[in-house]
């Protein structure tokens, strides 16, 4: 048999004690973007000392918060200079990953293509009957 909660009697100590977790659990928006800043940096470092960690100051990354109406986690940001960019997030599925990205610019225009597959075959993931693809190359830098 499941019961349903009513809502507690206004100025009762369940009340109050509802109130102080409701305020507690939300994050301002500076801390989204320290927590996610905070996040790259451990991950870069704990997962790449020897090599991003090294050459990734804590201070580099700037973080953003959440995007609530389109559930995006809070991110951050590295800029490694010849317009490459590190990006970092936390997976919102139940295994919370850690996703660092590599951006690359790139001068073709703005559309999404997977470029991990070769030649005119569908793209992973396709539906059948879905067109051939080629590979899009962006130009050296």
């Amino acid at each position: 048999m499941t019961e349903t909660l009513t809502p507690p009697v206004t100025g009762s100590p369940l009340a109050v004690l509802f109130d102080i977790v409701a305020a507690s659990a939300r994050l301002t928006l500076e801390e989204e973007r320290d927590g996610a800043e905070t996040a790259a940096a451990d991950h870069v470092y704990a997962v790449y000392p020897d090599t991003l960690g090294r050459v990734v100051d804590h201070d580099a990354w700037t973080g953003y918060p959440a995007l609530r109406d389109n559930s995006v986690q809070p991110s951050a940001v590295a800029h490694l200079g010849g317009g490459l960019w590190l990006h970092h997030t936390i997976t919102d599925d139940a295994d919370y990953r850690d996703v660092l990205t590599l951006l690359v610019p790139c001068t073709l225009p703005l559309r999404l293509r997977p470029l991990a597959h070769r030649g005119r075959e569908r793209p992973p993931g396709a539906p059948p009957g879905a067109a051939p693809h080629r590979r899009a190359r962006c130009p050296p830098w």
